[in-house]
Order: C-alpha cells, then sequence, then structure tokens
C-alpha cells in the first residue's frame, strides 16, 4: 500500500460502520447485517483501490466482493450455506488462477517467507 493512501483507511471504515450501522437500525433489508456485509465489500474494494498491484491484491480484493455479494444473498435466502461455500472456494481459485495468469508479482512478505522455509 502506497504511503500517501493510508491516511484513506480510517475515515472510509468509520463511514461503513457508519453507514451499516444506520442501515440496520432504520430497517433497510431487515434480515442483512450491513455492518459486516459492508465491511466485507469495502475491504475488498479498498484493497484494489489502495492496495500494491500484486497477486494477494487482486485475489483477496475482488474474493471479498463476492463475499459480501453471496453474504447479502444467503441472508436473503436467495442462496443456502450449503451453495454459498463452494461458490466462494470456485471464486478463490478462479481468482488465484487470474492472478497467476496475469503474471503479477508476489508480494515482498510471501517472499520473505518462502526463504525462511529453506
Amino acid at each position: 500500500m502506497q504511503p500517501n493512501t493510508k491516511r484513506f483507511i480510517l475515515p472510509i471504515i468509520v463511514l461503513t460502520l457508519g453507514i451499516g450501522h444506520l442501515l440496520n437500525i432504520k430497517g433497510f433489508i431487515p434480515q442483512v447485517d450491513w455492518l459486516w456485509t459492508g465491511l466485507l465489500g469495502v475491504s475488498g474494494l479498498m484493497l484494489l483501490a489502495l492496495g500494491k498491484r500484486d497477486k494477494m491484491t487482486y485475489t483477496l480484493g475482488p474474493w471479498l466482493i463476492v463475499a459480501s455479494i453471496s453474504s447479502i444473498l444467503r441472508e436473503t435466502d436467495k442462496l443456502d450455506i450449503k451453495t454459498e461455500a463452494p461458490i466462494l472456494i470456485i471464486a478463490l481459485g478462479a481468482f488465484l488462477l487470474i492472478s497467476e495468469t496475469l503474471k503479477l508479482p508476489t508480494p515482498e512478505y510471501l517472499k520473505n517467507e518462502a526463504k525462511d522455509d529453506d
């Protein structure tokens, strides 16, 4: 993450918490926990917008967005947990494959772990 973008993280998280709480107390689609789904989605968007361009960012960012959407679908009874779990696993595998296909760089902290294991 670039140093000049880190300053946006806390305000975005606080806004997400506030909006999620307001949606919950106002009963907007009452069966949905907006705090949880909002934080999942915003975390994914923040990774993509503020993170470095690497395998981890391009795998976890979209996956968190898919997890947020699937959470809303599950909480509104459009998707059951027995279907949600395999969808999330398949999505993770697809995003891992895409990051490998695009030949994105491996984050430095993962490179260091691999060297330590030798």
